[in-house]
């Protein structure tokens, strides 16, 4: 049977699991989303040399989530979710389509077997879990875990949302330990590779996992303040114990009376590898690899809420793994002669994309107002900017909201010159409309 015919074959089992969800004969949860995005981006002519042109593209989605849990005995739980999803153009590239019209993916997000060996006091776990410790909004330095591989589909860079709706867990085993005002966990997580995987990672419902991880935390409540210290170590994907890597973080959040919150979050890996650029227009551009020690990324941030449900965030990000000055502006020299066609692209590496989104300078800035119009409509607006070139995203979102049902439409979009990190990051604008099924 073939690898597609695998995919659309679990697809169908989890729109199977949602009708039977939805007429009441399983007792789930669930989501489907329904979506059509149109955005605007610049793209080169294929070929040395090509000019930029802006293209229109339209994308349709149709994904989904169903969430159950269950007490088995006495201190004894399971709970679990999965995803599934169809999209048109998954890529984003109007000149990579799909092979058979829609790409059809799907993952088991969380499956968690829990034990309370003593209530409140001693707990163990297994299956597939979520480890989020981070508190901040815009960026999450404190979620340092590798996730599986490749990663599920980011609704936050699908509409104008601010972060994702889904994520994927990692398979392992943990234990938490309860005492007076302190917390003790710890979370193994194994490497989950196979021979072939396509074939595999359809079977399964899983991502690969491709290192062993060790995640610990020790968490405090002072007040109404709450610490947390984080550990991890991480096997290299070689196999040579002189490449694996070890991280540690700190978070703290507290509460200043009713209406305001303030966290602080930091954490850094031992060693990291990353490109950099080097030359110039006029001698040619370089890419190299360079290794950086204990470089610390870190949020500071708070937010003011009323009892009308009225928030507004402001958040700083700073990253010691971005670049800065000279590096920072080689590097979008580079990254601009790239998108433009001057560069080989076989020879000269995509280096923004090893930064992720809107990562690649040191100093970042977002903020965000939220709240509600009216009873049902529920609105967000946000903005995000790159402190070094100026350059922003930003989002609006409106939605109507009804208890089993809602619908929305939403604005993404990049502001800056065309050789800034946004401007080569993300389209000039992206416009969609959703419609969302609850049960």
């Amino acid at each position: 049977m073939s690898s597609d015919t695998y995919h659309k074959a679990r697809v169908c089992a989890v729109a199977a699991a949602m009708f039977l969800a939805a007429t009441g004969a399983m007792a789930l949860e669930g989501e489907v989303d329904m979506s059509w995005l149109d955005e605007a981006v610049v793209a080169p002519h294929a070929g040395m040399g090509g000019s930029a042109l802006q293209t229109d593209t339209g994308i349709a989605m149709l994904q989904g989530a169903l969430s159950h849990s269950a007490t088995l005995a006495d201190g004894l739980s399971l709970s679990g979710s999965v995803w599934a999803l169809a999209d048109s153009l998954p890529s984003y590239n109007p000149q990579v389509l799909p092979a058979n019209v829609l790409d059809f993916s799907s993952r088991v997000l969380e499956l968690d077997l829990k034990w309370e060996a003593q209530p409140g006091a001693l707990v163990f776990e297994a299956g597939k879990k979520i480890i989020h410790p981070s508190s901040t909004f815009f960026k999450a330095p404190l979620d340092i875990m590798t996730p599986p591989s490749p990663a599920i589909s980011n609704t936050s860079k699908q509409s104008a949302a601010a972060v994702g709706k889904w994520e994927e867990g990692l398979v392992g085993a943990g234990v938490t330990w309860l005492t007076g005002p302190f917390s003790f966990y710890d979370y193994v997580s194994p490497r989950f590779v196979w021979s072939d995987q396509e074939r595999d990672t359809a079977l399964c419902f899983t991502g690969a996992q491709e290192r062993f991880q060790n995640f610990a935390k020790i968490g405090a409540r002072v007040g109404e303040t709450d610490i947390q210290l984080l550990g991890l170590y991480t096997s290299s994907l070689s196999g040579d114990a002189s490449d694996d890597r070890y991280a540690a973080g700190v978070g703290i959040d507290s509460a200043l009376g009713d209406s305001i919150t303030v966290r602080a979050e930091a954490s850094a890996f031992d060693t990291t590898d990353r490109l950099v650029a080097s030359g110039s227009g006029s001698s040619g551009y370089t890419s190299s690899t360079e290794s950086v020690s204990w470089a610390p990324r870190g949020v500071l941030g708070a937010t003011w809420s009323n009892a009308d449900e009225l928030s507004v965030m402001v958040e700083y990000y700073y990253n010691a793994l971005g670049q800065i000055g000279s590096a920072y502006t080689t590097l979008i020299d580079y990254s601009a002669a790239r998108a433009a066609g001057s560069l080989a692209l076989s020879t000269c590496p995509d280096i923004l994309e090893q930064y992720g989104d809107f990562e690649s300078a040191m100093h970042y800035g977002f903020f965000r107002l939220a709240g509600k119009l009216d009873q049902d409509v529920h609105a967000e607006s946000w903005f995000e900017i790159n402190l070094q070139d100026a350059s922003a995203l930003y989002g609006m979102d409106i939605n109507y909201v009804r208890p089993t049902w809602s619908i929305g439409a939403s604005l993404l979009g990049s502001w800056g010159g065309r050789d800034t990190e946004a401007a080569l990051l993300f389209p000039i604008w992206r416009a969609g409309i959703e419609a969302d099924l609850f049960f």
